[in-house]
């Protein structure tokens, strides 16, 4: 925890405080430990690991509100 708190630029128990102590971690530190690690945020924060792909679809379906309703009204049928 030490190393990856030091590699992502945070204090050398900032991730021992986050995960024992449940203090709140802020998000710009969390995108760091995520990188870090080299795992994605929704993995750090979810434990789902979606692929690059999945990831630009999801981006492309939250741009666009008309598209996304018309993909949910298809995969529902």
């Amino acid at each position: 925890m030490r190393e990856v708190s030091i590699t992502a630029g945070c204090g050398q128990s900032y991730l021992s405080g986050v995960l024992k102590e449940g203090k709140d971690p802020q998000i710009t530190r969390l995108i760091r430990i995520a990188a870090s690690l080299n795992v994605s945020l929704l993995y750090l924060v979810h434990g789902i690991d979606i692929s690059k792909e999945a990831e630009d679809v999801v981006r492309l379906l939250d741009q666009n509100p008309t598209k996304r309703e018309g993909i949910l009204a298809i995969l529902s049928d």
